[in-house]
């Protein structure tokens, strides 16, 4: 089965390893990157999380320890993404192994205090961390379930050696000016609130959890009465993840991934649970041979090219076929001119990873999220060269790219110029103003030029206005960059506030001929009253 869009893009920020990455903590890319190592192909990508599912499987049998073999595999298999998600290579499957290792070494530290128990723990909740930054509720919940062991001064020092294992990641976080906090925090604000997103949660949920057995476990295991430490602490894990991210969901949209170590607590709970159950057995095992066919169903959509062509209109059907071909009719077009895309990280990564040209750099649309692209920022490297310029589908202007996992649209750019080295700032910070009325903004340059007697081609100075996370205006003065890169380093733009009354974002922007509009720096919040 050919790469994914995400196991590319891991693909690509692991060739420079280093404590930390746009998106993720690194041990993703160490995965890949050993992985990748030992086999040049998809089955080295994915060769260490392989490996990984299978200890998470064997370890969630070690604290079920079922006596009835056949219900306990009944209710695993029921997990959809329990098939499918164990070969891919992606962050959740080092988080759900890091989750269940701390969740059985804290259990053997709570029974007894040992060196190794606390070297044991110390290290497994930084591997946790180092997965993925959802492993802090794992954590939380676990020190919630065992109050009492705050009295021990051991549990201070599993704290302090697990935080002095994570600094490379946070001095990395401060070099980098704290990249994917604020993406997290910020970048995913910006994308705006909507009243559904709880029941959004709820749908994931139900998603990550079955589909249909979580309709089930969930229930059945939240009213589980533990008896033991062991079992409280499971009980914790599921519901301190439900209540994080729930409450989570009244600021942000949750992705349903993001909830995936629940499958740890309701495997266990939920076959303890059916153990005294008859009819939620009888569920189970209803339930299993459907989630069985369809992960089978799955799996030959995954590996073999069968759909029909009119099915293939869905964008997530080419992720796994033709990518290979894709990436080469690209190469044959494009000759020896770097590659330069602007969309989002999946497009480049594919091309990157089948092409193996390391001459491919991508500029992220304004409809896109930022990505870990930003920091390698190689696009610099074609500065005033001569490069293969793609765009998203067919753009005037351009010349159309047909293709075979979806028409593109290219044009060669003789002296290609690119301004992302630069932050442009917005001053006043907020504003508050009434409706329809005139704005005026001072626009610079937040960090200094490289090379400030350098001359860039035509890129107007601008901005972007949005209204809970979607564009509704853009603003582009006839004044371009080159004239705040000399004294008096500033230059003031003027729009008008919306009609509507309602608090709106302001990004500064470059209108650049060749390029889509894109976000240059952080937003001023705009208030209508």
């Amino acid at each position: 089965m050919e790469v994914l869009d995400d196991e590319a893009y891991y693909w690509v920020c692991s060739l420079d390893l280093n404590w930390g990455s746009f998106h993720t903590p690194p041990m993703v890319l160490v995965f890949i990157k050993i992985g990748y190592a030992l086999f040049h192909n998809e089955f080295g990508v994915r060769l260490l999380f392989v490996l990984a599912h299978l200890i998470t499987v064997f370890a969630i049998g070690w604290l079920a320890k079922p006596q009835d073999v056949r219900l306990f595999i009944a209710i695993l298999c029921s997990f959809l993404v329990m098939h499918v998600a164990g070969v891919w290579a992606a962050p959740d499957i080092p988080y759900l192994l890091f989750s269940i290792l701390l969740i059985i070494a804290f259990d053997y530290y709570n029974k007894k205090v040992t060196w190794p128990n606390v070297l044991l723990v110390s290290m497994i909740a930084a591997l946790l961390l180092y997965s993925k930054y959802h492993g802090v509720v794992i954590i939380l919940s676990l020190l919630a379930a065992n109050i009492p062991l705050f009295k021990r001064p051991s549990l201070y020092l599993i704290g302090l050696i697990a935080l002095m294992l994570y600094m490379p990641h946070i001095y990395w976080l401060y070099e980098h000016d704290w990249v994917s906090f604020k993406f997290h925090l910020l970048q995913r604000e910006r994308d705006g609130y909507h009243w559904y997103y709880p029941l959004h949660f709820w749908g994931g949920l139900v998603l990550i959890t079955g589909p249909l057995i979580g309709l089930f476990l969930i229930p059945a295991a939240a009213r589980f009465k533990p008896n033991n430490q062991l079992d409280k602490n499971l009980k914790f894990v599921l519901l301190g993840i439900i209540s994080f991210f729930f409450i989570l969901s009244f600021r942000n949209r949750i992705e349903a991934n993001w909830m995936v170590a629940t499958i740890i607590p309701l495997t266990v709970l939920g076959y303890k649970a059916a153990l005294q159950r008859p009819r939620l057995r009888k569920a189970v095992f209803l339930i299993f041979p459907i989630m069985l066919i369809v992960a089978i169903a799955l799996r030959i959509v995954f590996s073999y090219d069968i759909l029909p062509s009119g099915y293939k209109t869905f964008q997530k059907v080419y992720e796994f076929h033709n990518n290979k071909k894709w990436a080469n009719e690209i190469k044959k077009q494009a000759g020896e001119l770097p590659v330069v895309f602007q969309s989002g990280y999946q497009r480049p990564s594919k091309y990157w990873f089948y092409s193996q040209d390391e001459k491919v750099a991508n500029l992220t649309p304004l409809v896109s999220s930022p990505s870990h692209y930003l920091l390698l920022n190689n696009e610099v490297d074609f500065t005033g060269k001569k490069v293969f310029l793609i765009h998203n589908g067919l753009t005037a202007g351009f010349t159309p790219l047909i293709l075979t996992n979806g028409d593109l649209s290219y044009k060669i750019i003789d002296s290609f110029q690119t301004y992302r080295q630069y932050k442009l700032i917005l001053q006043p910070e907020q504003i508050t103003v009434k409706a329809g009325e005139e704005i005026r903004l001072a626009i610079a340059v937040a960090n200094k030029p490289r090379n400030q007697e350098a001359q860039y081609q035509k890129a107007n100075l601008g901005c972007l206005l949005f209204e809970q996370g979607r564009l509704i205006n853009s603003v582009e003065s006839d004044v371009d960059i080159n004239a705040i890169l000399s004294p008096p380093y500033s230059h003031t733009l003027t729009i008008v506030a919306p009609k509507e009354k309602g608090v709106y974002k302001i990004y500064p922007s470059l209108f650049i001929q060749y390029l889509s509009p894109s976000v240059y720096g952080d937003p001023c919040t705009l208030i209508v009253q």
